[in-house]
């Protein structure tokens, strides 16, 4: 699996300096804009805290993701279901598959691909 290429976190969340309502996602460090999420004029602004929330959270996210997927793969690694007896690995390797997958688009989706591509 390739290495990620976006901005490492931590993430911030910050009222946006812009003339629009809306929240920064910024890097922790240097405090450059990721993502900006508006905020409603009219209505909760609940559902856009929430999204910035999560996607402050996502360096986070990406690192406990594959480090807890890791570690099953190691710990499920040589074992064999034996149905007969009530030992079943099944649903726990089909995570371990979803999770490899989601940590793969997150670095290879092919948004990524053409982002990166328009870049260069």
């Amino acid at each position: 699996m390739s290495e990620p290429k976006f901005t490492p976190g931590p993430w911030r969340i910050n009222q946006a300096e812009t003339l629009t309502r809306g929240l920064d996602i910024t890097d922790g460090t240097y405090g450059d804009r990721i993502a900006s999420v508006p905020l409603p004029k009219y209505t909760s602004d609940a559902r856009q805290r929430a999204d910035a929330a999560l996607i402050a959270a996502a360096p986070a996210l990406y690192r406990a993701l594959k480090t807890v997927t890791a570690e099953l793969k190691q710990m499920a690694q040589g074992e064999d279901c034996d149905h007969s007896v009530g030992i079943c690995w099944c649903a726990t390797f089909g995570a371990i598959e979803n999770a490899e997958s989601v940590l793969r688009d997150a670095v290879t989706s092919p948004h990524v691909a053409r982002l990166n591509d328009q870049a260069t």
